[in-house]
């Protein structure tokens, strides 16, 4: 069964993509990665009986209730070495043999009933590099606030930031975004602010030119504010099927927005630094 039309979901981390992934996971036709990917990432038929078995009565529910949609960049590293630690965007020239064979090792976790690829990437978008495998692919990117992504970067021990961007995974800072930092006195939360603009720099170049029927924005504050005419929105992207079974699934999410937590979670000044140096970039993207 050849994967059709995948639907790959792309956003910075700290965005909303965890949810909006597992939300898309509940369509009866998504196919996508269980932590058998994680535990065996050479044998994706294994994902495939997965799927097969999420569908069975009282088993399926049993078995969603304790494995999630993830992105399990254990399985991307096994098919293409150093996919989830690049410190650049991927690129249509990254694009191995290897990397070729992607798209046939996914076909053997597509059933007969979820038939539709649905992946989660976070960090580099990987536009060029993506749609070199899957020409057909649509793209859901979806963003949040600048300012609650950089707070909430704080509160990761993960957060490659807290090693300085000599260590970090975005690259070396232009010599502008060097002073920068050095102007605020190397402030964490100022590191985490040049990381989103680093990205959504990113997701603005390799997004550039593709048409709404390929790439789509969706912002978390307004998914938090309408599942029903958000979701609704993206299965028509999708072009899926909109039917009771996937809407009476999605009730089950009471969705709050957490985007006003950095300003408790951030003293006064950091408040304000965090405002000056993305400015510009919060109302380029309408966040007041």
């Amino acid at each position: 069964m050849a994967v059709k039309k995948p639907v790959i979901i792309i956003g910075t981390g700290r965005s909303g993509s965890t949810l909006l992934y597992e939300m898309m996971a509940e369509h009866p036709n998504a196919a996508w990665t269980s932590k058998c990917c994680q535990y065996f990432p050479s044998r994706p038929a294994v994902n495939k009986l997965f799927l097969n078995l999420i569908d069975w009565p009282l088993l399926g529910s049993l078995l969603k209730k304790k494995v999630h949609p993830r992105e399990y960049y254990q399985f991307w590293d096994y098919w293409h070495k150093g996919f989830s630690t690049v410190c650049r965007d991927m690129r249509v020239d990254d694009v191995t043999q290897s990397a070729h064979r992607l798209n046939a090792v996914y076909e053997k976790m597509l059933t007969a009933k979820r038939n539709r690829l649905m992946l989660k990437i976070t960090g580099w978008p990987r536009i060029g590099f993506l749609r070199e495998i899957f020409p057909d692919a649509k793209f859901i990117h979806i963003l949040r606030d600048g300012r609650s992504v950089s707070s909430s970067m704080l509160s990761q021990t993960w957060w490659w930031g807290w090693q300085g961007p000599e260590n970090w995974r975005w690259g070396q800072l232009t010599e502008d975004q060097r002073q920068l930092w050095q102007q605020y006195d190397k402030s964490f939360i100022v590191l985490a602010a040049i990381e989103w603009i680093i990205l959504m720099d990113s997701f603005d170049k390799a997004s550039a030119g593709l048409s709404p029927d390929i790439y789509r924005t969706i912002k978390y504050e307004d998914l938090c504010k309408d599942v029903p005419g958000v979701m609704r929105e993206i299965t028509e992207f999708c072009e899926l099927d909109w039917n009771d079974q996937f809407a009476n699934r999605l009730n089950r999410y009471a969705i709050k927005s957490a985007n006003e937590k950095w300003k408790t979670e951030l003293n006064t000044k950091q408040q304000d630094d965090l405002q000056a140096v993305l400015n510009e970039y919060l109302h380029r993207y309408g966040y007041q």
